[in-house]
């Protein structure tokens, strides 16, 4: 029995081929966000932390890890998108805030279930599709079978995805250099990306290659992740 305690998210059951299950506490979740831009004491917290890691030569360049700076770069970069969508359309706060809720939902559905989950299911829909997974597995060196199903889940939301910073956002997480399938698939996928951009400075001017790579990442536009994706997927 799969049992899903709190929060939003998905998930697809191996037992149930083809089928996605998703929750969402979609009002409490998203108000948090809501706050973080029109609420002035929340504001300056989240700026707070905005902050942190922004001292980019204190890494070594390739050096992938958590940082609760970029997370909330990252988690800004996305809220703010939709926010200024919202004030485009709308004049009233009320209107404002109902165009908020109802297009970051759209929009965390369309990244977490029809992207994320929906790999998941062609990834395991059939015993071909799961041989498959496993050559990709050794061709990719992602370090397991679960772990090879995530890195692709998450490079699809990367590059299909209406937000790629929500996902950024999402791999910024924690796991980061455990050894779960989402901890080494996150890392994988950092590292790969920072990888990329040092192998490729010149079409990303904006980040110092000089300096770790990794705290520079929220300079990206959504096309230069949308390429990387491509490239490491």
């Amino acid at each position: 029995m799969e049992i899903f305690r709190k929060g939003t998210g998905g998930w697809v059951s191996p037992k149930v081929k083809s089928t996605v299950y998703y929750v969402s506490d979609r009002n409490k979740s998203i108000s948090k966000y809501w706050k973080a831009i029109t609420d002035e004491r929340i504001s300056k917290t989240w700026n707070e932390k905005v902050d942190k890691d922004l001292l980019y030569d204190t890494y070594a360049v390739e050096e992938v890890f958590y940082s609760e700076g970029l997370n909330y770069r990252f988690q800004l970069k996305f809220i703010n998108e939709i926010y200024n969508e919202a004030i485009r359309k709308y004049d009233s706060e009320k209107e404002q805030k109902k165009y908020f809720f109802k297009r970051f939902y759209q929009t965390v559905y369309q990244i977490s279930i029809i992207a994320h989950e929906g790999q998941h299911t062609i990834d395991m829909n059939k015993i071909i599709s799961m041989i498959k997974i496993c050559i990709y597995a050794l061709t990719k060196r992602t370090r397991g079978f679960s772990a090879a199903l995530e890195y692709k889940a998450k490079l699809t939301e990367l590059y299909y995805g209406e937000s790629p910073y929500y996902s950024l956002d999402a791999l910024m997480s924690q796991d980061i250099n455990n050894s779960s399938p989402h901890g080494k698939a996150n890392t994988i996928i950092f590292k790969r990306i920072v990888k990329y951009i040092k192998n490729n400075p010149h079409d990303f001017q904006q980040i110092d290659v000089s300096k770790n790579i990794l705290l520079q990442l929220d300079k990206l536009d959504i096309y230069q992740i949308r390429i990387i994706a491509k490239c490491i997927f």
